[in-house]
């Protein structure tokens, strides 16, 4: 169980920064003017703390429905 937990709070902290790494390359590398381009930055600075708290909030419901499942043999 603790393994399988392990794994599971691996793969969801991996999309998470995938999703955001790929957030700011996709503003970094969009054709656009400079100060477009860090007021993209800047909102998705800001929106930042709010989707991290989500991402814990849906960590958070995953570990507590496998603890409740009762294990398959």
């Amino acid at each position: 169980m603790s393994e399988e937990r392990g794994q599971m709070t691996g793969l969801l902290v991996g999309l998470a920064l995938g999703t955001v790494i790929g957030a700011v390359l996709g503003v970094l590398f969009a054709p656009a003017s400079g100060s477009e381009t860090r007021e993209k930055l800047r909102q998705a600075a800001e929106e930042l703390p709010e989707k991290a708290r989500k991402v814990g909030e849906k960590i958070k419901e995953t570990f507590r429905r496998k603890e409740t499942e009762e294990p398959i043999l």
